[in-house]
């Protein structure tokens, strides 16, 4: 009843947007009809321009991240302790960098344990050699030591295609052998297939078992997402800030406020993944990449509806 009512919730929210957007078209269609009753023929190319700029300021609107000072309107994540035993999940050899390396940093700052899985493996370009020696420079910088990696080797944008089986059990096999008091994962509501797929089977998963559900922290994070990091290139000065779309009752964001010499460890560790900075790759990528050395990290934590 409960996954009726959220998935009700997200229908609801998608029409809305979509509501908008034809309302806002059919009012310029209006326009159109009335001014070209009076209006020379050229007058249809101001239309569509009109037209164009009104969409195209409502698509913005719609996507935009939350104001620098709302930082401080988000609380605090757990602080690791040494006696945590964190695992984190990475559909790609980066995403662990990008999105928690400053987490991972001070976890290895508090002699805590630090287990990474890699799912995919990243043979974009036929480079996945390349991409996982990038990945170990990367978390060599980091700390974690590399008998405390998983490599999966699923071929890159595949893992939907994958027998869900077979992917949920390597997942709860190595939960179950690392034993983690938290678990860091791909939020569900990220735009790369590797990255929901991974987080909706560790879902599952945690629904399952509950001695995992009740024995572990869930932290989520986000990668894949229009708009997001905003503004998307590498300004260290700024805070990572959510998307306003994604700011709802089902979840909350939590924050982990980086120190300037951590922030400076996590920007050395993502130039080690020069084939994500290349030109080969689009401006894209490298944007993403230093679009997340900010001075924190974000994560959200799933809330529990009560019976």
């Amino acid at each position: 009843m409960k996954k009726k009512i959220r998935t009700t919730k997200t229908k609801i929210r998608k029409f809305s947007f979509f509501a908008e957007v034809l309302i806002t078209l059919l009012i310029a269609v209006s326009i159109f009809r009335w001014y070209f009753q009076i209006l020379p023929q050229p007058a249809i190319f101001v239309l569509v321009l009109i037209t164009l700029l009104i969409a195209t300021s409502v698509f913005r609107w719609y996507f935009q991240v939350l104001p620098q000072p709302s930082i401080f309107l988000f609380r605090n994540v757990e602080l690791p302790k040494k006696s945590d035993r964190i695992l984190v999940f990475s559909p790609h050899p980066d995403d662990e960098t990008i999105a928690t390396g400053g987490y991972i940093l001070e976890s290895v700052r508090a002699n805590a344990s630090v287990w990474i899985v890699v799912v995919m493996n990243g043979n974009w370009l036929h480079q996945e050699q390349k991409r996982y020696k990038e990945f170990e420079e990367a978390t060599r910088v980091l700390g974690v030591a590399k008998e405390n990696f998983f490599f999966l080797n699923y071929p890159d944008d595949t893992l939907d295609k994958q027998d869900s089986y077979q992917v949920r059990a390597e997942f709860e096999k190595i939960i179950l052998e690392v034993k983690p008091n938290m678990i860091i994962f791909p939020d569900t509501r990220d735009k790369n297939p590797d990255h929901y797929t991974t987080g909706k089977i560790i879902k599952e998963i945690i629904a399952e078992n509950s001695a995992i559900a009740n024995n572990a922290t869930l932290y989520q994070y986000l990668v894949h997402y229009h708009g997001y990091p905003s503004p998307n290139k590498l300004a260290p000065q700024l805070y990572l800030l959510p998307p306003i779309r994604l700011v709802s009752f089902d979840y909350e964001w939590k924050r982990v406020m980086l120190p300037q010499e951590i922030e400076e460890q996590k920007l050395e560790a993502i130039l080690h993944y020069k084939s994500q900075l290349s030109r080969l790759r689009g401006p894209f990528s490298r944007k993403i990449l230093l679009g997340f050395v900010r001075q924190n990290e974000l994560f959200t934590v799933e809330n529990q509806e009560k019976e």
